[in-house]
This record gives structure tokens, C-alpha cells and sequence, in this order.
């Protein structure tokens, strides 16, 4: 478990490059925890009336009193969590941290995902704001150079506070426009358990990938796109951007999802991108929904829903072997002349008995008038039966 200290809170300051207000946070500490207070002020060589304010409580450190807020909430030390992490990973995609650490916020067209968000934040890091709309429809507003009209309101969760902005930095979280430095993903994430990578992930995905396309092609009803991720940053970061996105296809992998990365696209003078695309074989995108999925954005989870039913039943249908199985799985005993009931071949039906013997489905038995009779493996069946997903890696057959 991921944990952030004191001293985490403090070398804020010391990365922001207040090295001032750092030694302060140390000098304070030190007087503070020290019996001989008047020996430690010479020993540190603090003015007199700083010391005095800090000794009476009167003027104190910021640093200081970013820990004591910290304290007071029982937010340090800090462990990190679930939560955490879908929060860490929502800030990642479509949230920010200002790059003074004053505030942080979350941006996005569906208020109810923002309400949600909204209530894990208060839950976690014990701070409130209401949620205001910042773009209405009819703005107009500049996209990449480009004037465009609002088409759908866009609304905003921002906080204001310096305590809670240098933990989510020490969590991790980009500081200032993403475009324009380098991004990891956070150390603990990729060293913690499948939760907690589960859990940055949703968070990324929900503001930042886009649901399989259902569409029809070629005659063939209900065809799944790659789910994919387009992430921009400027030229000089193209190395940080790739590394960046085979962090996540590392993520992924872990769940033995595959996923793979384009080529560059230059979408703008001095900008590119690169998009992370899930693959799109039926059992790796309902595997992607099954062990990942989406988290506060309702309509890609319902969407989802929808696309792991779909894509069991593609499994199915394109399976032959999916209705032999399910023809044989209450039989004592059957025969390939048996399967040619299902509108299979004669010769097919042979090449399928083979088969069931020979990847034990099924054993076989030469009867007196040379015909083989089929005895099915029943627990064997039923554990495709229940999970059609097994198909996808089991030998192919020549028909």
C-alpha cells in the first residue's frame, strides 16, 4: 500500500523550488520538537521574532500548516486506496491540477458522472463544491485553433486547496497543462494489485476511451471497432507519449487484455497524437468489459453491457462448434450421423467427431456395423456451455 508522509507534503515546496519556505517547514519542526528552544534558535540561526510567532502559534509556515490541515482530516499519513486511484486516473484524462497546486477540478458534458465523482471525492479527501456549468450550449469555443459552436453544455467539479493539491502531485497527478510535459503513469499504480489497476483505469477510461462502434459490414449485421484512446501532446513529447500509452497497454496486459498503438497523426502544427486501440477479437473486448469497464460514466456502462451480451452471441453463432456441444451436452451417447440433424455435412460430421475425441469432449467407440458411437465428456461441455469465451482458444478445425 502506496503510502505519502510528511516529508512527501514538504519536499512540495522543495520541487517547486521554494527552497525558503521549505527550510522554514524544517526549521519550524525541529524548534517545535526541541526542550531547549533557545539553544535550537541559535543552533538554526531563526530570526528571534520568527521564532517567538511560531513558538506562540501566531504566524507559522505554509508548509506547516498544510500538514496540520492534512492531520486534522486524517488524511496523513496518507494510504492510498481504490478510490484513490479511480480519482488519480479520472485526473489523468479529463481533470486537471493547476500548476500552482492552488486547485484541482474535473471537466465534462455528463453532470450525473460529475455528481458521482463528486461523492468519492468528498468521501476520500473531505472537501465540498458544487458543480458549475462552464460552457452552455450556442458558446463558441476554440478548439485546436478552431472556432467551433458548443453543441452540449460542459460543466466543471473545481477545489480549491494547496493541502490537498500537493498530495494529489505526490499521488501522481500531472500538474499543469498535460500537453506540454511529460506524463508517467504513477510508480504505485503499475507496482500495486490488479484492484488498484483496475481502479486507475476505469477512472482514465471513463473520460477518455470511447466504447466499441457497432456498426454493419459487407452483410455482416453487428461488427465491433476497436475501443480506442486518443492522446495529443506537442512534437518534442512524441518519446513521452508512447512511453506513456505502453504503461497503459502493460496495465492492460495484466489483465491479459491486448491492445496495441498507432501511428503518430499530426492533428495541429507542432502537436501530435497517438491512440491506444483494445483489440477488437470478441473474447479480448468482452474480457476488456468483464475485468475492467467503465465506473461513473452510466451510458458507457450500459453501452458495454450491451456490447459483452453482443459479443457473446457473435461468439456462438460464429462457432460451430458452440451448437454441436450444446446439441450433445444431455446425450448418453450420439453418433456423427447424429450431427448431420444440425444441417451438417456428412463429411463435415465425421472431421467433427474426430475432433470431439481428439480434444476430449467426447470418446469414441467403434460399434459392430463400423460406425463410431460418441460418449460426451458432460463436465467438460458444460464448462463451454457456461462460458462461450473458451471457444476463442480452443484449435481450429478444417471443414
Amino acid at each position: 500500500m502506496f503510502c505519502i508522509t510528511e516529508k512527501n507534503i514538504l519536499d512540495v515546496y522543495k520541487e517547486e523550488g521554494k527552497e525558503r519556505e521549505y527550510r522554514n517547514c524544517l526549521n519550524h519542526k525541529k524548534l517545535m520538537k526541541s526542550k531547549n528552544k533557545e539553544l535550537t534558535i541559535k543552533k538554526l540561526n531563526i530570526h528571534k521574532s520568527t521564532a517567538r510567532h511560531w513558538i506562540k502559534n501566531e504566524r507559522i509556515p505554509c508548509g506547516i500548516k498544510s500538514l496540520n490541515f492534512l492531520k486534522e482530516i486524517n488524511l496523513l499519513p496518507y494510504y492510498s486506496n481504490e478510490i484513490t486511484a479511480r480519482i488519480v486516473g479520472f485526473l489523468h484524462g479529463d481533470g486537471y491540477l493547476n500548476n500552482s497546486l492552488g486547485s484541482f477540478g474535473f471537466v465534462s458534458k455528463d453532470k450525473h458522472m460529475l455528481l458521482t465523482l463528486r461523492g468519492d471525492v468528498e468521501k476520500e479527501f473531505k472537501i465540498k463544491t458544487k458543480l458549475k456549468k462552464k460552457r452552455d450550449k450556442g458558446d463558441i469555443e476554440s478548439i485546436n485553433g478552431k472556432k467551433i459552436i458548443v453543441k452540449h453544455p460542459t460543466y466543471e467539479l473545481k477545489y480549491h486547496s494547496k493541502s490537498l493539491c500537493s498530495l494529489l502531485f505526490k499521488l501522481g497527478v500531472p500538474k499543469g497543462k498535460k500537453i506540454y510535459q511529460t506524463t508517467f503513469v504513477p510508480n504505485w499504480i503499475m507496482k500495486e494489485n490488479k484492484n488498484i489497476k483496475k481502479a486507475f483505469l476505469q477512472g482514465l477510461f471513463d473520460s477518455e476511451l470511447c466504447n466499441s462502434v457497432i456498426s454493419t459490414y459487407e452483410k455482416h449485421e453487428n461488427n465491433l471497432s476497436s475501443p480506442r484512446m486518443e492522446m495529443g501532446k506537442t512534437k518534442e513529447l512524441e518519446n513521452n507519449l508512447r512511453q506513456y500509452l505502453q504503461q497503459i497497454t502493460i496495465l492492460l496486459n495484466s489483465f491479459k487484455i491486448k491492445s496495441n498503438i498507432s501511428g503518430i497523426r499530426n492533428y495541429r502544427e507542432g502537436r501530435i497524437s497517438l491512440t491506444l486501440s483494445i483489440s477488437n477479437k470478441l473474447s479480448n473486448i468482452y474480457n476488456f468489459i468483464d475485468k475492467i469497464g467503465f465506473y461513473y460514466n452510466i451510458p458507457r456502462m450500459e453501452r458495454a453491457r450491451y456490447i459483452k451480451k453482443l459479443a457473446i452471441g457473435k461468439i456462438k453463432k460464429k462457432n460451430s462448434l458452440y451448437k454441436i456441444l450444446d446439441f450433445c451436452k444431455n446425450k448418453k451417447s450420439f453418433t456423427s450421423k447424429d450431427l448431420e440433424t444440425l444441417e451438417i455435412a456428412i463429411s463435415s460430421s465425421k472431421i467433427w467427431g474426430t475432433y470431439l475425441d481428439k480434444n476430449g469432449f467426447a470418446t469414441r467407440k467403434r460399434t459392430k456395423n463400423r460406425w463410431f458411437k460418441y460418449f460426451p465428456n458432460v463436465n467438460k461441455i458444460n464448462k463451454i456451455i457456461k462460458n462461450p469465451l473458451l471457444l476463442e482458444d480452443l484449435p481450429k478445425i478444417n471443414t
